[in-house]
C-alpha cells in the first residue's frame, strides 16, 4: 500500500491510500503522527513508500508528557500518545467545546479544543492526540486543531479526582510562562505543585451563588470558584458541598484566579 501526503501550503493537507483521498485536514501540523521522521521541509523527498509532494512545516514535536508538551511554545506542532481521557463528549454541557486528558500517574493534565463533540470519547479511554499548543486568554495552554484517535475503548483506566485544600488549587508557575513557554498558576498565594488541567476534588462552604457560578471556602482563607454553567437545582448559600472538576484559571482582570470546571451536575454534592 502507498501512502501520499499532498499539502496545500496554509490550506490544508490531503491523505490518499492508493489514489484515493481519505483524510482532509485544515490545520498546519499533520494530524497524523509521522513515526518514520521523515523532513517535511524537502519537497519530494520519499521514504518507506511516502512521497511528500510539497515542502511543509516540520512535523509535530513528540512529546512523552503533558509537562514537556506545556514547555513547547504557542504554535509549535505536538504529538502525544495514551494518555487518559477525563471528561467525556457532553460534560460542560457543550457551553465551551473542549476535552481534558491526563496522566496515568494524575501528575499533569492538559484542556484539548476541539471543533465539536468527539463521538464515543468518555472518561477513562485513551488517546493520542496530535495538535497545535496554544494558550486560553487567562493563561491555560491548550492543544488546539488536533485529531484526537481512541486507543483504548475501555474505560477501566478512568481516574478519581484529586483532593486537595483550596490553598494548593492551581499551585504556582511551570516553566517560564511569561516568554510563553510553560504553564501559569495562580497569582495570589500560588505556590507549589501546578494543578491547572488537572481532575481534582475540594471541600468547603458555599459563600456565594449566582446564575453560573459557585464560590467556596474551606477556612483556608482561599476562596475559589466554580464554574456551574448551564446546571441547575444547586446548593445554597452556607451549604457545605464537596465539588470534583477541572482545575483551571479564571482572569476578571489581571489577577489568575483558582476555578474549577464542574463537569456536570454530579461534580457537586449534595
Amino acid at each position: 500500500m502507498k501512502l501520499r501526503i499532498e499539502w496545500q501550503p496554509g490550506v490544508s493537507a490531503k491523505w490518499y491510500v492508493n489514489g484515493t483521498p481519505v483524510h482532509t485536514a485544515t490545520s498546519d501540523i499533520s494530524s497524523y503522527a509521522m513515526p518514520w521522521g521523515v523532513d517535511c521541509n524537502t519537497a519530494g523527498m520519499k521514504c518507506d513508500n511516502v512521497v511528500i509532494s510539497s515542502s511543509r512545516d516540520a512535523l509535530p514535536v513528540v512529546v512523552n508528557t503533558l509537562d514537556e508538551a506545556k514547555l513547547l511554545a504557542d504554535g509549535t506542532g505536538v504529538s502525544i500518545s495514551g494518555k487518559i481521557v477525563t471528561t467525556s463528549e457532553t460534560d460542560f454541557n457543550l457551553t465551551g467545546i473542549s476535552v481534558y486528558i491526563e496522566e496515568a500517574d494524575r501528575s499533569s493534565g492538559i484542556r484539548v479544543v476541539v471543533a465539536a463533540p468527539v463521538a464515543v470519547l468518555a472518561r477513562g479511554k485513551k488517546v493520542d492526540v496530535v495538535g497545535t499548543m496554544g494558550t486560553t486568554s487567562a493563561g491555560e495552554r491548550q492543544i488546539e486543531s488536533p485529531n484526537v484517535t481512541i486507543v483504548d475503548f475501555s474505560t477501566d483506566a478512568a481516574l478519581s479526582a484529586v483532593g486537595m485544600n483550596n490553598r494548593s488549587i492551581g499551585g504556582g508557575d511551570v516553566g517560564d510562562p511569561g516568554s510563553g513557554v510553560g504553564q501559569y498558576g495562580v497569582s495570589i498565594q500560588g505556590s507549589g505543585t501546578n494543578t491547572v488541567g488537572l481532575l481534582i476534588k475540594c471541600w468547603g462552604v458555599v459563600t456565594e451563588k449566582d446564575a453560573d457560578y459557585l464560590l467556596i471556602s474551606d477556612g483556608s482563607g482561599v476562596i475559589v470558584r466554580v464554574d456551574t454553567t448551564g446546571m441547575s437545582s444547586l446548593p445554597e448559600v452556607d451549604d457545605y458541598v464537596d465539588v470534583s472538576g477541572i482545575s483551571s484559571l479564571y482572569k476578571p482582570v489581571s489577577d489568575r484566579e483558582r476555578l474549577i470546571l464542574a463537569r456536570d451536575r454530579a461534580d457537586i454534592r449534595p
